[in-house]
């Protein structure tokens, strides 16, 4: 009874802990897919920035440059953050593939437990079958002996009723 309350505890706790997983594992993607998002705008305006040019003859100023600049720092640092985040979520993934491998494990174990048992019960009832074949035998051979016994005794009691009996000649 204790095993079978534990392996339903551990049941419990590994889909519990698998949903939280599978929710974290979730809300980092979204987390990422909202910095890429803002990676993608913040790619736009150094874009821009690097087609505007106000400085005199059509040309761009050092101020433009800068600006160009810190835009590509910021994309930089994004780029930074999501690899970041990429980590985190490979993390979680490889926690997720080791709750898989630790469930497929045991379970493979509880397989293996299970055919042990079923194999021991096999043979108890072999071994039983077989106790029931030699009891069977022996009643047969106790039945057959009584039968003889009882005849012998029969015969005996018939022959011994047949002398008591006196004999009456028909000679009248």
């Amino acid at each position: 009874m204790y095993k079978i309350i534990l392996c339903f505890s551990f049941l419990l706790l590994t889909k519990s802990i698998s949903a939280q997983d599978s929710l974290a594992y979730t809300v980092q993607k979204e987390r990422i897919k909202a910095i890429l998002n803002q990676r993608t705008h913040k790619f736009g305006e150094y874009d821009l920035s690097l087609k505007s040019k106000t400085g005199i003859f059509g040309l761009q100023t050092k101020k433009d440059i800068r600006k160009s600049n810190e835009i590509l720092r910021e994309i930089i640092l994004f780029d930074q953050e999501v690899f970041k985040e990429l980590n985190t979520l490979l993390e979680y993934k490889d926690i997720q593939y080791q709750a898989v491998q630790q469930n497929s494990t045991f379970n493979d174990n509880r397989i293996g437990n299970y055919r042990q048992t079923i194999n021991t019960l096999q043979n108890q009832k072999s071994e039983l079958e077989k106790e029931i074949e030699k009891i069977e035998k022996k009643n047969d051979n106790y039945f057959l002996m009584l039968m003889v016994l009882l005849t012998i005794f029969l015969i005996y009691f018939i022959f011994s009723i047949k002398n008591k009996i006196p004999k009456f000649n028909k000679t009248s």
